[in-house]
């Protein structure tokens, strides 16, 4: 018992050290690639970081070639949605912002408990949000860093808990940079209503707005300090230009 103690104390240390999700997700990688890796992950490593992180499961249930097929599917999709949504001219803000409303409008948020292992898999990942249409905290947030980074805005996926829920839900958003210096959160399945409807509470917003309901492990090189009224500054530029992008063959749909 006091062994056991003790690992979870390192690893809980190494773990916040960086960000765990990515961590995670390259360690999925590497398990399609051996199958004594796979062993580890699935075994050792993947239910000790679901107990850190907060009972977000990253069990891995796919097998290579499967993985290979959904990666291509879903680079299929990214530049497709790419034409759609956004044109070369669109600010890097107002693009974050179609994105988001694409996400929160057009993807469900699906936690059935009862779901085979393979829709369990899919949940947790971009494809399940883009292809799917259905996934949780993590799929949305993996499918608006595909997005983001197709139009080569800076951003990643960021893992914390949610407070005062049962023991510390675990929950994954986004956090992105337009300029390199200042950083936003953007959480897209807070923002996802359901019913095709989506608000834009989440998006884009400060470290002291997100507080209150979240917790994550801070960097000192990324602080979401700004006083940017992000929302603003993409309305604007949609009153001013929304016409020029429909011309341009952009859904409106999602402005």
């Amino acid at each position: 018992i006091i062994m056991f103690k003790n690992l979870m104390k390192e690893f809980k240390e190494f773990a916040f050290k960086g960000n765990v999700v990515d961590m995670a997700v390259g360690v999925m990688i590497g398990g399609a690639f051996s199958s004594i890796v796979t062993s580890v992950v699935n075994n050792l490593f993947m239910p000790l970081l679901s107990l850190v992180t907060g009972r977000i499961d990253f069990t891995y249930r796919i097998g290579r070639l499967k993985l290979t097929m959904m990666e291509r599917t879903v680079d299929k999709e990214v530049e497709r949605l790419a034409g759609e949504l956004f044109t070369p001219d669109m600010p890097p803000e107002t693009k974050a912002y179609i994105a988001h409303n694409y996400l929160a409008k057009t993807v469900e948020y699906w936690l059935k408990e009862d779901a085979d292992p393979l829709e369990m898999s899919y949940r947790q990942s971009a494809y399940g949000a883009l292809i799917n249409k259905k996934c949780v905290c993590q799929g949305y947030a993996e499918a608006y860093k595909r997005l983001l980074d197709s139009q080569g805005i800076d951003n990643y996926v960021l893992c914390g808990k949610v407070k005062k829920s049962e023991a510390g839900i675990g929950h994954a958003w986004n956090v992105v940079s337009f300029d390199g210096k200042e950083f936003f959160h953007v959480d897209v399945t807070w923002d996802s209503l359901g019913g095709g409807l989506s608000s834009n509470k989440y998006f884009c917003k400060s470290d002291d707005f997100m507080r209150p309901d979240r917790m994550w492990t801070r960097s000192r090189r990324v602080v979401c300090s700004s006083a940017q009224n992000i929302l603003a500054k993409v309305k604007q530029d949609l009153l001013l230009h929304g016409m020029k992008y429909r011309k341009q063959g952009v859904n409106p749909a999602y402005f």
